[in-house]
C-alpha cells in the first residue's frame, strides 16, 4: 500500500513541502505521496486523518504549532520543553488513532546556524515568538546562547520592535527571525546601520551585507530544507 504523508497548516499557497517531498520520494523510490492539508480550523485534524486511511505523518506549520498540542496524545521530551510541534507521527491499532509530536525545527536550525557562530557571540535576538522561534530559542540556549524575544508588543522579558536599536543590535551579535517579523518596524533601525539593507529577494526584505563584522541577521529560511529530512 502505498503510503501518504502531508502538510497541515493555513494558508499554504507559499509552503514548497509538497514538491519537496514529492522529488524525494521518487528520487530514492520511495512508494509514498505528500499532499497539502489546508485546513484553519485544527479542531478538525483527528476526522482528516480518520478520512485518510493511509496517512502515516503530518508536518505542522502555521499557525498550528502550538494550538496542536492539545489534540496530540504524546509529546516527545523536547517537543514539550520547546512548547510547539512541527512532526506528528501517527499510528493505527484498529479503529484507535495514536498521535505523537515531535519537533525537527530545532535540529534544521542548529545546523543551519552552527557555520555562523564563532566564540564571541554569546547573546542573540529573536524576532517573533511563533512555534518556530520557540525552536530558535531551545537551540541557541542548547549553543550557550542567551537569547531575547523581539515581537509586536512589549511584555514581560520579551522586548518591541519600537525597543530595536543599533546599539541593542550591536550588543547582540545575532538577529535571526522565526516568523515573518513587522519589517515596516525593523528597517527604521536595521537601514541606520550600514551592514543591513533591505532587498527584495530577502524572505522579509532584510539581509546583512557584513559590511560590519560585529552583528550579523539571519533568517530561518535556511533551517527548512534540513528540518524536512530530519
Amino acid at each position: 500500500m502505498k503510503r501518504k504523508y502531508g502538510l497541515v497548516g493555513y494558508p499554504l499557497g507559499h509552503s514548497f513541502s509538497r514538491s519537496f517531498f514529492q522529488q524525494k520520494f521518487e528520487d530514492e523510490h520511495i512508494n509514498a505521496t505528500y499532499e497539502n492539508f489546508e485546513i484553519q480550523d485544527i479542531s478538525c485534524l483527528r476526522q482528516l486523518i480518520s478520512d485518510n486511511h493511509e496517512l502515516c505523518g503530518l508536518n505542522v506549520t502555521i499557525p498550528h504549532k502550538t494550538t496542536v498540542i492539545p489534540l496530540l496524545d504524546e509529546l516527545h521530551p523536547l517537543a514539550r520543553e520547546i512548547g510547539a510541534v512541527n512532526v506528528i507521527k501517527i499510528t493505527r491499532q484498529g479503529d484507535k488513532i495514536f498521535l505523537k509530536g515531535f519537533n525537527s525545527d530545532i535540529i534544521g536550525f542548529t545546523n543551519s546556524i552552527a557555520p555562523l557562530l564563532d566564540d564571541h557571540m554569546t547573546k542573540a535576538l529573536i524576532l517573533g515568538t511563533g512555534g518556530a522561534s520557540k525552536a530558535i530559542h531551545a537551540g541557541l540556549k542548547a549553543l550557550h546562547i542567551t537569547p531575547t524575544f523581539v515581537s509586536r508588543q512589549k511584555r514581560g522579558d520579551i522586548l518591541s520592535y519600537e525597543d530595536l536599536s543599533p546599539d541593542l543590535i550591536d550588543n547582540h551579535k545575532h538577529t535571526l527571525h522565526g516568523t515573518k517579523p513587522r519589517t515596516s518596524l525593523l528597517r527604521r533601525y536595521l537601514q541606520s546601520r550600514n551592514d543591513f539593507i533591505s532587498p527584495k529577494s530577502s524572505p522579509t526584505g532584510l539581509q546583512n551585507k557584513k559590511r560590519n563584522r560585529n552583528a550579523s541577521f539571519a533568517s530561518t529560511g535556511g533551517m527548512e530544507d534540513l528540518e524536512r529530512i530530519n
